[in-house]
């Protein structure tokens, strides 16, 4: 898989459903958002997911990606979104890990820094 597939599976992360999340986040997987969410496992992720509003659109600029080992991964980048509820877009820096198993690419970590 080359690296602008990497950058289409991460803008699906912001833009996807929650049958998305359950078909490439990791088991172990975490979220970290400022507060109020802060740190998110897996089925929080899932749960806050189905009961708020969807981004509608994302660009990720800034782009840094970083293969750690054969089988881990860093995406790094600078997002703006944005969806229906908010005035405006909303901007972050954000960092997305990724690890292979079973031939394919899971989600395990992300962060996002507001900005």
């Amino acid at each position: 898989m080359d690296e602008n597939n990497f950058w289409e599976i991460e803008e699906m992360f912001w833009l996807g459903d929650v049958k998305y999340y359950e078909q490439h986040l990791s088991d172990n997987s975490w979220m970290v958002f400022a507060l109020p969410l802060g740190i998110l496992d897996r089925n929080q992720i899932i749960t806050n997911l189905s009961q708020g509003p969807r981004w509608e659109s994302v660009i990720l600029s800034q782009r840094k990606f970083q293969i750690i080992e054969n089988n881990v991964l860093m995406l790094s980048y600078h997002a703006t979104a944005e969806r229906k509820d908010l005035d405006g877009p909303y901007k972050a820096f954000c960092s997305s890990g990724y690890r292979i198993n079973d031939k394919n690419w899971w989600l395990f970590f992300h962060q996002q820094t507001p900005v």
